[in-house]
């Protein structure tokens, strides 16, 4: 039997875990298009800057193990969750996940 395609958007969080989604999706044989990483770094309210509260990202390196791409790496911001929570992120501007969405959209 002809087995369909599939294809995976992976989100992830800049810490390491023992079972990775994209592990699991190799296992499985599942394409993936693209890694998004959540919860990627806190911005400063006063300056700005990036501050990496999980630890320093090695989304470059598993990116570069599965083949694929960095498609957005998005900050810690309590808009988001709060969007998510009501159930409407979608209509958050989030210019963090627009490679991502173009990835899938086309």
């Amino acid at each position: 039997p002809m087995m369909a395609r599939m294809s995976l958007l992976l989100r992830r969080s800049p810490s390491a875990s023992h079972l990775s989604p994209e592990g699991q999706a190799q296992m499985m044989k599942i394409n993936v298009l693209g890694v998004v990483e959540n919860y990627s770094y806190l911005v400063c309210p006063d300056c700005g800057k990036h501050i990496s509260v999980f630890g320093e990202s090695h989304i470059d390196e598993i990116v570069a193990e599965l083949g694929t791409e960095v498609l957005g790496k998005m900050p810690i911001n309590p808009l988001y969750a709060e969007a998510a929570d009501k159930g409407a992120f979608h209509a958050v501007e989030n210019e963090y996940l627009d490679k991502a969405v173009e990835k899938i959209v086309g």
